[in-house]
């Protein structure tokens, strides 16, 4: 008799967050690779060939695995492949979102910091789109304003614009306006904020809210028509 020869491959796994390159999961995220004997993978450098079963945990996120370049089919966060030789496994996980970025559909600043807390510090966006409710309009600096600070609601999370532009259409701004921002969504040393990432942010568009004019009269005189 002869004993079974038990073939291996190598599979190296990738992660992608929200268009960055990740050593690192975000908090809560799972990635767990099953042998065609349904146990946990210990070794990915030596994987027993057969059908191999990916789980991906990842409440709060789309997900995309793709094995060599061929889309894997998910259900539930679970997905097989056929491992007959090496095999590169990439998992691409995108904050789900409320809103789509765009100019016409601009994210929220709670799309905005869901987004900043899963890429790790130090990583942007690509230039997207951001309205906000402005709490605090900064400080002037001329031909742009820094330390915005913008929410959904006067009363939501805060969320800071490290600087932005004017533009033709916006050529100033005021607490309690509602302000959109085309920049880039960052973790900068922990702070979850909008910032320039080789180009400016602008202030795109803005609805003027309401806010309060105090008025102060001193010595005033009021003329009464005679009575008739």
């Amino acid at each position: 008799c002869h004993a079974q020869e038990v073939v291996t491959h190598s599979v190296t796994v990738g992660y992608t967050v929200n268009g960055n390159s990740a050593a690192t999961l975000p908090e809560g995220v799972t990635v767990e690779i099953l042998g065609e004997d349904g146990l946990p993978v210990t070794d990915l450098a030596n994987v027993v060939e057969g059908t191999i079963k990916i789980k991906v945990k990842a409440e709060g996120f789309d997900i995309v695995v793709t094995c060599n370049d061929t889309p894997v089919t998910m259900d539930g966060g679970a997905g097989t492949f056929d491992l007959t030789a090496d095999a590169t496994l990439s998992v691409t996980l995108t904050t789900q979102t409320d809103h789509a970025g765009t100019a016409e559909d601009p994210y929220s600043v709670a799309d905005a910091l869901a987004i900043a807390g899963a890429i790790g510090q130090g990583n942007y966006t690509e230039k997207v789109y951001i309205e906000g409710l402005v709490i605090d309009a900064g400080e002037n600096k001329g031909s742009y304003l820094s330390n915005i600070y913008i929410a959904d609601t006067a009363d939501g999370t805060e969320m800071l614009v490290y600087s932005a532009n004017f533009s033709e259409t916006v050529a100033t701004i005021y607490e309690g306006d509602t302000v959109v921002f085309h920049g880039y969504i960052t973790n900068y040393n922990g702070t979850l904020e909008i910032a320039p990432h080789g180009e400016y942010v602008y202030m795109t568009a803005v609805t003027r809210g309401s806010r309060p004019i105090t008025v102060t009269m001193e010595n005033a005189t009021t003329n009464l028509p005679d009575s008739a």
